[in-house]
């Protein structure tokens, strides 16, 4: 009989050092709750169910509270903390983590503003991510509105094109794309670490923008894959209204989850559930 092969090991970085200034709220955006939990804790649940060794996440400059709010949780395996000093983009936040991720195969990263990611989500992305010998994956979705996202063009599950929004505005079939890029990637990790120091500073913010790398690599021949997920046409939750949009998604997430467990909810519109909250069968809300 042959022995199975050891699994691939893979990282993990989320992505924590935002400030959020759209909340206008002097607490970091990654800790305004979704249904009991913050928008961070849902992220790292999801991220946990890849098994990744470790678990980085990336915080900024005086961001004691974030820490604190994790180290709080009591999450196994305990997650690593990587300081992003300034703030200068997404690219630069995953740089700053390689050190925490250097003996792995692959590495998963997500925005930690991303609440609506599911665990399944994740290991369905690492998944298509492997069995596509892809050097990048990209999480897409469709929100109620596409304004100000990249639209996604592709070819089957391989990914041809991230369109910018100027772009989009002047060419009619671009503008009816509706599948958009998130901020949810898997990588092989030495493709990844590679091509990031190639990737430049935005004119307009000085930042570095982790979706560059896609193109970088495709520019060298590599395959970039695409995976859509249904995300209920939310984005996120860096503004109270996409907070609100995404805690009306959840809602319904969990609600559906107890209804298809016995619970009746004599009107599902109006109920609110948490996500830890516990329901027996034959229950009526």
């Amino acid at each position: 009989m042959a022995s199975r092969k050891p699994p691939r090991p893979v990282a993990a970085v989320v992505l924590a050092a935002g400030k959020g200034k759209r909340m206008k709220s002097e607490r970091p955006k990654v800790l305004h709750e979704i249904c009991g939990r913050p928008a961070l804790w849902h992220v790292l649940q999801a991220a946990r169910a890849v098994r990744p060794t470790p678990l980085a996440v990336v915080v900024g400059r005086d961001q004691d509270p974030v820490a604190e709010a994790v180290r709080a949780w009591d999450l196994e395996p305990a997650p690593v903390f990587v300081e992003q000093r300034e703030p200068l983009g997404t690219g630069n936040a995953v740089a700053v983590a390689e050190r925490a991720v250097s003996r792995v195969d692959d590495v998963v990263v997500l925005a930690g503003d991303d609440p609506l990611v599911t665990g399944e989500h994740v290991r369905d992305l690492l998944r298509v991510h492997r069995r596509t010998k892809a050097a990048a994956t990209i999480l897409t979705t469709s929100p109620a509105d596409p304004t100000g996202y990249a639209r996604v063009v592709r070819e089957g599950d391989r990914l041809v094109d991230l369109v910018g929004e100027d772009a989009a505005e002047t060419d009619p079939h671009l503008r009816s794309i509706r599948e958009v890029s998130t901020l949810v990637y898997a990588f092989r990790r030495e493709d990844l670490y590679k091509v990031l120091p190639l990737v430049g500073r935005s004119d307009r913010s000085g930042e570095q923008y982790l979706f560059h790398v896609l193109g970088i690599l495709k520019e060298k021949g590599e395959r970039v894959s695409a995976m859509w997920v249904d995300l209920g046409g939310a984005m996120g939750a860096n503004s109270r209204g996409a907070l609100a949009m995404a805690t009306r998604v959840m809602r319904e997430r969990i609600i559906s989850a107890h209804m298809a467990n016995g619970v009746t909810f004599v009107d599902p519109a109006t109920a609110y559930v948490d996500v830890d909250v516990r329901i027996g069968a034959d229950t009526t809300i």
